[in-house]
């Protein structure tokens, strides 16, 4: 068995009966040490390129049912990382997919794990994830979170990212904000919760389009879950005075949690 940070979670339990899947753990720990410079006790691929980080963590899984299966699997994925006519042929699977993606019910276990995994592939490329998830059905977003909450999480935060720092045709802002609060429904995360109304805050102001702030104000009035209200403010408070000061006029505050009242209450 070989150093600690190389050596696959189930070598531990029994160094027998491993099998190829074990070296396949060690080599995405090896491609790790080569692109971040380090071999820490808890790698983090948040500061790789998606692509890379994608294809490490899959090496990686604690669980062996959920790394690449064999050889010719990985060579294949690490190999569209530089090719573009592979790169092309996977977007338009992932178009295909999105398409096809009326509803959970829609797709097999297969084609959900393939959709996060491009999804995941390619969070490089905000605006096309921007585009692919106006067109995926809430619900099978939701059903990707269930299977793999920290990935979605991270194409979600790309998506809401770009939402809030970016400029848009005034219509299409209105589908933007539809679209947040569906996902905001499909999802009880407090951190992806909090992440969308920021970025509704943020596009409503800066576009000063009614109906965007009236999703905010829908959303942030909604009853909250113990600990939710502590996602919303810390997002909220990051968000300049002068832009929570110009929303507040459409709160209730009364309708508010009492965290998240101090961010909007301003002397008249």
């Amino acid at each position: 068995m070989g150093s600690y940070f190389y050596t696959a979670p189930e070598q531990f339990i029994d160094a027998k009966k491993v099998d190829h899947r074990a070296d396949i753990f060690s080599l995405g720990r090896i491609l790790y040490a080569m692109y971040s410079g380090t071999t820490p006790i808890a790698p983090d691929t948040s500061k790789l390129q998606p692509g890379t980080a994608f294809i490490i963590n899959k090496c990686t899984q604690h669980d062996p049912a959920r790394r690449f299966q064999n050889l010719t699997d990985l060579k294949v994925a690490w190999q569209s990382l530089f090719d573009p006519s592979h790169r092309d042929s996977e977007i338009g699977e992932l178009k295909a997919l999105c398409a096809e993606s009326t509803a959970p019910a829609s797709l097999s276990d297969d084609k959900v794990q393939r959709l996060l995994e491009l999804f995941l592939k390619y969070q490089d490329d905000p605006d096309f994830i921007q585009e692919r998830l106006m067109e995926l059905d809430p619900a099978v977003v939701g059903a990707m979170f269930a299977k793999e909450s920290d990935a979605v999480r991270s194409v979600l935060k790309v998506f809401t990212d770009l939402i809030a720092n970016q400029g848009w045709p005034f219509d299409y802002t209105d589908k933007l904000a539809n679209r947040c609060k569906a996902l905001f429904e499909q999802i009880h995360d407090f951190e992806i919760r909090a992440e969308i109304l920021g970025c509704l805050l943020e596009m409503g102001v800066d576009h000063n389009r009614w109906h965007v702030i009236g999703v905010f104000t829908e959303l942030l009035e909604l009853p909250k879950a113990p600990g939710e209200e502590l996602a919303a403010k810390d997002k909220l408070a990051s968000i300049s005075e002068d832009k929570r000061k110009k929303a507040a006029g459409d709160l209730t505050l009364a309708r508010l949690h009492r965290l998240l009242r101090p961010l909007f209450e301003f002397p008249k």
